[in-house]
């Protein structure tokens, strides 16, 4: 199965869940929750994230489950470069992010030309990805804050997605995949200040309708959301949910618990993490694909 057939194999008001892993811990609770659920998972390596872990690592990892028939992905997250993007896209990544939003000018017409480069040579690399499609996903508006825990993030309405911007992007660059921004916001804040604008969402995916190759919206800074609003998100129409920082969160809170015992034993201490990170990832699986509508 590739990422495209998952995602088209969705029902009306389901979506994946993508988890972004920076250790082997991380990694192996998400095997271990879709080897439980057999549902569908999207491993995230942002562009730290594949120095630390080393992209072939991760490659191999994801490879290799794979080769075990286990339905999972690797997406290059947040590429922020043209070379990042090829760079993944030359590692047969099964997606990849190209996010120019964090420039200064955050200018539209910048981020189409560029994106089109990308787009244009995933699709020259073909041949040598044994014709693979690699599924590349834009973005356009801005979302503030970053991925860790504290601090104020404020919102403005300014830096959403346009739904005619939306439009206009995917008539131009054919991404396959598209990331906006609604209310979303990336990492837990002091104070949660998201509200969710579910009629944008639900504006943006009508208008993607008429793109027959495309595959999907996507909510990135889905941390501090509760279960209703991502029902409501994707009854609205997105089918890829990113989580990062709440699960970043579950990580150190069971370390430090696990840390406690009376071992010196890593996979002692470690397999505690792994289960509480295992047991969010497929409360997550199971909410994103359970179809039912939001009362």
């Amino acid at each position: 199965m590739t990422l495209k057939q998952a995602l088209q194999n969705l029902k009306s008001n389901q979506a994946l869940l993508h988890y972004n892993i920076a250790t082997f811990e991380q990694f192996k609770a998400g095997i271990e929750a879709v080897q439980e659920t057999r549902i569908p998972l999207i491993f995230g390596a942002s562009e730290g994230e594949r120095k630390y872990l080393d992209t072939k690592n991760i490659k191999f990892w994801v490879g290799e489950a794979q080769n075990r028939g286990l339905p999972v992905f690797i997406n290059a997250d947040h590429c922020k470069s043209v070379e990042s993007s090829k760079e993944a896209i030359d590692n047969s990544f099964d997606s990849v992010l190209f996010d120019l939003t964090s420039e200064k000018q955050n200018d539209l017409n910048n981020n189409i030309l560029r994106t089109k480069e990308v787009k244009s040579f995933e699709e020259s690399s073909r041949t040598k990805n044994d014709n693979k499609e690699i599924l590349i996903e834009g973005e356009i508006g801005y979302l503030p804050g970053s991925s860790d825990i504290g601090g104020t993030v404020e919102l403005d309405e300014k830096n959403f997605t346009k739904p005619e911007d939306a439009e206009n992007f995917l008539q131009q660059t054919g991404v396959d995949l598209l990331a906006i921004s609604v209310g979303n916001i990336h990492g837990i804040p002091a104070i949660n200040s998201m509200q969710i604008d579910f009629e944008r969402i639900k504006d943006i995916y009508e208008r993607t309708q008429q793109f027959k190759l495309f595959s999907g919206l996507v909510l990135h800074g889905g941390s501090g959301l509760t279960d209703k609003d991502f029902k409501n998100a994707i009854k609205n129409g997105i089918k890829i949910v990113h989580i990062n920082t709440e699960f970043r969160k579950i990580w150190r809170d069971s370390l430090l618990r696990e840390l406690q015992a009376e071992t010196v034993v890593p996979y002692k201490i470690l397999n505690g993490v792994i289960s509480s990170l295992r047991e969010r990832i497929v409360h997550y699986q199971k909410l994103f694909l359970s179809n039912n509508l939001v009362n």
